[in-house]
């Protein structure tokens, strides 16, 4: 099986072992694949890969990549996150930049209405000041994003308290 998807490294392509890795190399994984144990890990939707990187004062890098082989899916449906991939081969494709990510973002709602989804990126990505009031007129509207976006973005730990 081949898919496309996305990985997140530390700042220089290093990944959660210490490993380096390169554009446009291919990486084989031997043993058995296993999600969590063993296997190049991808997510199918980008906004996932940010679970995996909780402190949004890390500099990672989010790169397309292309797992090939055998595979093992993981999911956390407690948590909503599915489309979870451990392969035996992965392909760094392309190291993408703030501005793709930010557009893959917009594009939820643009594109797909897709607040969930909207939403579990804002929950983890820390966006710059900029991109906030982007988000915050693109998605007017919405309120269930704006709160998100008041919560996350912005530090106002009240939007979700309950009323007296």
């Amino acid at each position: 099986m081949e898919m496309i998807g996305y990985k997140g490294f530390e700042k220089g392509l290093i990944g959660y072992d210490g490993m380096k890795f390169e554009l446009g190399k291919i990486y084989v994984c031997d043993g058995i694949i296993k999600f969590k144990d063993n296997g190049f890990h991808l997510c199918k939707n980008m906004e996932d890969v940010f679970k995996y990187y909780t402190n949004f004062d890390d500099e990672i890098s989010v790169c397309l990549v292309k797992g090939s082989g055998e595979f093992d899916k993981g999911e956390d449906n407690y948590y909503g996150y599915y489309d979870m991939y451990a392969f035996e081969k992965l392909e760094i494709l392309k190291e993408l930049t703030e501005e793709e990510i930010i557009k893959y973002a917009l594009d939820l709602y643009r594109v797909n209405h897709d607040e969930f989804r909207i939403k579990r990126f804002l929950s983890t990505y820390k966006l710059k000041k900029e991109y906030i009031s982007l988000f915050e007129e693109l998605c007017k509207n919405e309120m269930d994003v704006l709160k998100a976006i008041d919560y996350y973005q912005k530090g106002k730990t009240n939007v979700y308290k309950k009323n007296k």
